[in-house]
């Protein structure tokens, strides 16, 4: 393993807690990708600096680097979403389970942002790339937050004839709690 990893990093609890296992787990580069597509929930990244700085003191050795990336075009190309459209309500994520998709849902947001991620993770010759799809998100009916779309990123992304990358979701089997 090369122990650096690219992680895609909204600054909320589950990407959080997937620096610190990363951190945990060896990982001596952890370079995380910001993704600011005018999203109602941004004042997760505003919580960015603090977390750099726990994992900071908690890890000194570990370098880590964040990028924030604009890509405002998800509101106008995804305006069916309660995340990119304030119109529209954000449902209660607890009272959406089962359902086919949510209305929170955004168009391909994990595909596109995981993709971006692999792009840079072979600039830098990372192996791995994690995002932070929880047990929950596949119960809501976030199919990109599911097992299988896991499955079939990576035979995607093997495709890759020079670098070996292998796109993980370690919450995915985990509760919030």
């Amino acid at each position: 393993m090369s122990k650096k990893l690219v992680l895609s990093f909204s600054g909320g609890m589950d990407s959080s807690v997937l620096l610190f296992m990363a951190a945990d787990r060896g990982f001596k580069e952890i370079h995380t990708v910001t993704f600011d597509y005018g999203q109602r929930h941004r004042r997760e990244m505003s919580n960015i600096p603090l977390q750099k700085w726990n994992l900071e003191e908690r890890y000194p050795d570990v370098k880590f680097t964040n990028k924030v990336l604009d890509v405002s075009y998800l509101k106008d190309i995804s305006p069916t979403s309660s995340l990119t459209n304030l119109d529209i309500d954000n449902p209660d994520i607890s009272k959406i389970a089962g359902d086919a998709q949510p209305a929170s849902y955004v168009p391909f947001r994990n595909q596109m942002f995981i993709s971006i991620c692999c792009a840079y993770a072979e600039s830098l010759e990372a192996d791995e790339v994690w995002y932070g799809a929880a047990q929950v998100d596949s119960l809501a009916g976030y199919w990109d937050g599911d097992v299988s779309f896991v499955e079939k990123m990576n035979q995607l992304v093997c495709l890759n004839r020079e670098h070996k990358i292998t796109v993980k979701a370690p919450l995915l089997t985990m509760s919030k709690a």
